[in-house]
């Protein structure tokens, strides 16, 4: 128990760590790059990911149960043949995936992504995704043997890497042009994938569990566990995936439909999906660790019979939720467009940014009630609510990016956001009731949210007209207004506390 509890605050470090490097990272290539580079790079992540979930996603949690599983029978041969097997396929799928990516890098940059300038950030980004399978391999194993060090060092070379290759390859290339500055960010990540797949080829000898060698390099036997555990999680990304990819390809040509030039298409996704989305996910730090926490203890209470208890774990979850993204949805629609202007030079993904908030309740909740579902023993559900999302908010970008133009396209992530959310939250009521406790709530910690609101931008506005400072008047806006929803809001917070 006691490692468990290690292993787990590991990986929670080493997330917190990487996240604000990242961040931090993040801010400064947006200053230095400019916003083309960061738009035209952003176009080419979901077409990146999309090959990346077919090469790897469901691996390491498979191998790691598997390996887990095993290890815990003291079969140590069978570990070797699920490591041999799942080192195959990856290998396998990762090479096919990168010559897939490679030989069709023309087509999508011209046809599908509709811009020649990231045929060659496609091209050089192709090579990592064997890299990526490979160290997915490695990962599952190296967590089902419970050497979370490992795994955590890796990904921290991998994020300091990344953060030094991508900056350096940036000043070569800077005042080149936006397409081979998106080149250099493929060549950094490229490097970074190198960095972190090192970390586990030298770690392996060292904790390669001893006992007789083991000659078959691919086991059939192994390859049906493996897929049968990789193939849910590979559907569940994939369709995630798949849905952005729609998002990159929809939203720069119907802008380019609309009058937009091909510059203008890439600065306002890069505002979209690099500044503005970046920004409002923030939350889902906490409602990630939420779900994930919540999903075990869910399945623990319906496996006993205890519905009444799962309602009150759901019902905690969820006010927690609403308790911590509602204030925050305040702030960045009274505050978004002073705060993108301080960290990223730009107040027209500000302006984004203050309507994308708009839907951030629904968009937060989705994680913790997914994991719910999950947890009720329904995991096909949160797939067809996020499906009907998808397909929602493509259709609005489809008819609304042309005519609306920006404030279109938020409105039709906000659609399908609150489709998806709505619905997911629909389907838990049906198996625990949970709205007659959870409205009232919700009442009262919407009131001091738009409280928190309201008195961050006079605060604000107070400030900036007495001092003239930016980031002085958002500081003091944000002490003022988090003071104001701890006071309206501390009756409820108290009561969380006292559930605990």
């Amino acid at each position: 128990m006691k490692k468990t509890a290690n292993n787990t605050l590991i990986l929670t470090v080493t997330n917190f760590i990487n996240r604000a490097i990242g961040f931090v990272f993040r801010i400064a290539l947006i200053r230095i790059a400019g916003r083309e580079a960061i738009g035209l790079w952003q176009m080419i992540m979901p077409l990146y990911f999309f090959f990346l979930v077919i090469a790897s996603a469901g691996l390491p949690t498979a191998i790691s149960r598997l390996t887990a599983e095993y290890r815990a029978r003291g079969d140590r041969r069978g570990v070797q043949r699920v490591f041999k097997t799942a080192l195959s396929l990856a290998l396998v799928c990762g090479i096919a995936a990168a010559l897939c990516l490679l030989l069709l890098a023309g087509f999508f940059s011209r046809q599908v992504l509709a811009d020649p300038r990231v045929r060659l950030a496609l091209i050089i980004i192709a090579p990592s995704l064997p890299l990526v399978a490979t160290s997915s391999v490695f990962r599952g194993y190296f967590q089902g043997i419970e050497e979370m060090r490992v795994v955590a060092t890796s990904l921290i070379v991998e994020e300091v890497t990344h953060v030094v290759a991508t900056i350096t390859l940036v000043k070569v290339t800077l005042g080149k042009g936006a397409g081979l500055l998106a080149a250099g960010f493929a060549a950094g990540s490229l490097v970074s994938e190198v960095a972190g797949l090192g970390v586990y080829l030298v770690a392996f000898p060292l904790f390669r569990l001893a006992g007789r060698p083991d000659n078959i390099l691919f086991s059939t036997k192994m390859l049906r566990q493996i897929l049968q555990l990789s193939i849910p999680a590979t559907a569940g990304r994939l369709l995630h995936s798949v849905g952005q990819l729609c998002q990159s390809i929809i939203i720069p040509t119907r802008l380019r439909i609309a009058g937009w030039t091909a510059s203008q298409a890439a600065i306002a996704y890069g505002e979209l999906t690099g500044m503005a989305l970046n920004l409002l996910f923030l939350p889902s730090l906490f409602t990630v660790a939420m779900a994930t926490s919540l999903l075990p203890q869910i399945t623990a209470a319906v496996a006993h019979n205890r519905y009444r208890s799962a309602q009150a774990i759901f019902l905690r979850a969820l006010t927690w939720t609403a308790l911590i993204s509602l204030p925050v949805a305040a702030l960045l629609i009274s505050l978004g467009e002073p705060v993108c202007q301080v960290l990223f030079n730009s107040s027209s993904a500000g302006k984004l940014l203050s309507y994308l908030a708009w839907g951030g309740l629904l968009l937060y909740t989705q994680q913790v009630a997914a994991a719910t579902l999950q947890g009720l023993g329904k995991p096909v559900l949160p797939l067809i609510t996020s499906a009907i999302g998808t397909i929602i908010s493509s259709s609005l970008l489809l008819v609304l990016t042309s005519t609306w133009q920006i404030r279109g396209v938020a409105f039709s992530l906000i659609c399908g956001w609150m489709t998806t959310g709505a619905l997911s939250l629909y389907l838990v009521q049906r198996s625990l009731p949970f709205f007659a406790q959870f409205v009232p709530r919700l009442l009262r910690i919407t009131l001091a949210a738009a409280l928190c609101g309201i008195a961050a931008h006079h605060i604000y506005l107070h400030c900036l007209a007495n001092s003239g400072r930016v980031f002085i008047s958002l500081l003091c806006a944000g002490l003022g207004s988090g003071l104001v929803y701890l006071i309206a809001a501390g009756g409820i917070i108290r009561q969380q506390f006292a559930r605990r």
